[in-house]
């Protein structure tokens, strides 16, 4: 066949090709089987032999004629990788330049990305790791070109990890310092608007009623409050500027009954759309969180964020529906809105702490997983030490062999990192699973051994039985 052919071809040139021969070896001898089975018991039961069949055909046809190729794209990501690598090298000192810049402002508007500089390195380190071990398997001395492959995927997740995490940094640095800028030329219009207020208030003292003064005396205290914000070493300079859209608000609001009409809405429509800068600015900020932590987050915090988008959208519709109305109505919409933008920003730090919540638990349950592994990894080194002792002399020993390599496989199989409760849940079923049978087989092993030979038996449930039926769960 042409897959024998090819492993003759590349063995000629250097390529190690026992996995392969074996893996088609094992396809020939389980057709045979197949045609034998077809005859006593049926399409059925043929069937699944002919799929290990075909399974082990596309082994062998990998650990082949694909070596080859993917020796040759392994070396391609190498040298792409190493080019990235320098580049996330810059991208983490820009984010280490940005992050001594947003130390200038109020820590609660940036301690949620307080360690990404130091993740971001560790990211890299792990990825230039992953990369340098991928050179080393990608030679033609050590032949582990799947294992390259594996440690080049790694290291591209990580940099794009860092680019995620700097990315945070910078944009943060960005949306603080607009944010800076914006509210100090927002409590001087907030100020200005106070004492135009009071000045037209005393002017027209006896045209004016009483809740044009009350709007100005609570715009007087909002103004106090943003006012002694400002003057902090760090201010908040979110909170600020809240405050002093508000007091703005207000001062305008005791104006609009004694002052023109359209003036007083053009300024009610610039406080609007700073409220909504700020708005989306919050709502981004959760948004890319998400992105960055998707599935950790529970169903109900992923909702919430959806909401929040929506929420987010239908201020921008009620902004939007303020320009095609008229006077009072006009008024009431801009305000409504501003009030919709407002509310954001409040709920925005809700959903966010819930959020992380999420992120954390998850990183326990990866807490609990990288124990279960470490069990696993232990209890099948000792089984299969013991097996390599007494394996060939104790009866059943080929039974036993069979279900100690299909644990190594299915715990070979599990790849890090792994995303999701369920698929945690899940990898930590296995593993406690790859555990018991380890253990199984030890009991086995070291019984026989006692004994001085002889035994043989059965043990637990067979390793493939127990992670199919969690796979046959995580179905239902």
């Amino acid at each position: 066949m042409q897959a024998r052919s090819d492993a003759v071809r590349l063995a000629a040139e250097g390529y190690q090709m026992e996995a392969c021969q074996s893996a088609l070896d094992g396809a020939r001898t389980v057709l045979s089987d197949a045609g034998r089975v077809l005859q006593t018991s049926g399409p059925a039961a043929a069937a699944v032999k002919l799929q290990a069949a075909q399974t082990m055909l596309d082994e062998g046809v990998a650990n082949g004629s694909g070596l080859a190729l993917l020796h040759a794209q392994n070396d391609e990501r190498l040298a792409a990788i190493e080019t990235a690598g320098q580049r996330a090298s810059e991208l983490i000192a820009e984010g280490r330049r940005a992050f001594d810049l947003v130390d200038e402002f109020a820590e609660e508007t940036w301690s949620d990305i307080r360690g990404n500089g130091s993740e971001a390195e560790a990211a890299a380190a792990r990825a230039h790791a992953r990369w340098q071990s991928a050179g080393r398997r990608n030679t033609m001395e050590s032949q582990e070109f799947h294992a390259a492959k594996e440690d080049l995927d790694v290291a591209t997740e990580e940099l794009a990890f860092v680019q995620q995490l700097i990315d945070a940094i910078t944009t943060r640095l960005r949306d603080l310092e607009q944010a800076r800028s914006m509210a100090r030329a927002t409590l001087d219009e907030a100020q200005r608007s106070i004492a135009a207020g009071w000045g037209f208030v005393r002017k027209n003292d006896s045209d004016v009623g009483q809740s044009p003064e009350q709007q100005l005396q609570r715009a007087q205290e909002l103004l106090g409050q943003a006012q002694a914000e400002a003057e902090k070493p760090r201010p908040n300079w979110l909170t600020l500027v809240r405050d002093a859209q508000e007091a703005d608000q207000f001062a305008d609001a005791a104006l609009a009954g004694a002052r023109d009409e359209a003036q007083a809405m053009e300024k009610l429509r610039q406080q609007v759309d700073q409220a909504r800068q700020f708005a989306e600015a919050e709502v981004t900020k959760i948004v890319k969180f998400a992105g960055l932590h998707r599935d950790d987050l529970q169903p109900a915090s992923s909702k919430a964020i959806e909401d929040l988008r929506g929420q987010l959208e239908q201020a921008h519709a009620t902004r939007r529906r303020a320009d095609e109305l008229v006077e009072g109505q006009r008024s009431a919409a801009l305000g409504q809105s501003a009030t919709a933008y407002r509310k954001l920003q409040e709920q925005s730090a809700q959903i966010y702490q819930a959020a992380y919540a999420d992120v954390q638990r998850l990183e326990k349950l990866r807490s609990e997983l990288n124990d279960e592994l470490t069990k696993a990894r232990n209890a099948l080194q000792e089984a299969e030490g013991l097996y390599a002792s007494y394996g060939r002399q104790i009866p059943g020993g080929r039974a036993l062999g069979q279900r100690l390599q299909s644990a190594r496989r299915n715990f070979d199989q599990i790849r890090l990192p792994i995303n999701g409760e369920s698929q945690l849940n899940r990898t930590i079923t296995i593993a406690r699973a790859i555990s018991g049978e380890s253990r199984d087989i030890t009991r086995e092993l070291r019984s026989f051994a006692n004994r001085g030979g002889g035994g043989g038996g059965g043990g637990g449930p067979n390793i493939g039985d127990v992670i199919g039926g969690v796979i046959i769960g995580e179905i239902l």
